[in-house]
């Protein structure tokens, strides 16, 4: 079996690789800043996935690539986050509640425990704001908000191919994470500009 990495946002910065499930949980919650988070392979064995990560000033970026079908469990974090689907079918349930095809960006409060489901192949990106997530982008009316956030994450996320070295990656992350917070005092109006060169 070739051990090949499988397209990966952020791929100069994957972490880990065809894991197995223990050191691949032991990553995900130091990379997340998750203590509370649990994942349970549906085979129940083989390798969980690949993780790339980012760190800047500014926030967190972890994109996950599950080798099988996945299922990640945060019961507690320290401060609210944004999870976006990027490939396969993922579902998330909140607070309990049933799940729900996860279509696009969506916002986790603090206290939300929530259950994320990822089918093989699946991948999703976790943005953790060093400053948090203003509760506004997080209330059912952020909609609009939370659609102009995504559209900064994509473009960033296309901008990643690009990222010059280590300086110019974590530049672009902090960039995108003031970018976010800005969306609380624009209304949802903070503009969309091209990646620094």
């Amino acid at each position: 079996m070739p051990n090949k990495a499988p397209d990966q946002e952020l791929d100069a910065y994957l972490r880990l690789n065809r894991a197995f499930p223990g050191e691949w949980l032991v990553a995900l919650r130091k990379l997340s800043g998750w203590d509370g988070v649990k994942c349970q392979l549906h085979s129940g064995s083989g390798t969980a996935g690949a993780l790339s990560a980012l760190t800047s000033s500014l926030g967190r970026v972890v994109c996950i690539q599950a080798s099988q079908a996945m299922e990640i469990t945060c019961w507690s974090a320290s401060d609210p986050v944004f999870l976006l689907p990027l490939a396969g079918d993922p579902e998330i349930a909140l607070q309990g509640k049933p799940g729900q095809p996860m279509l696009h960006l969506t916002a986790a409060r603090s206290s939300d425990r929530f259950r994320l489901r990822l089918p093989r192949n699946g991948r999703v990106m976790i943005l953790r704001p060093a400053a948090g997530i203003p509760d506004s982008l997080i209330r059912d009316e952020g909609d609009k908000r939370l659609a102009a956030c995504q559209n900064l994450i994509t473009e960033y996320l296309h901008s990643s191919s690009f990222f010059r070295d280590d300086a110019h990656a974590r530049e672009l992350t902090d960039d995108l994470f003031r970018q976010l917070a800005a969306m609380e005092r624009n209304e949802g109006g903070a503009t969309s500009r091209a990646p620094r060169a």
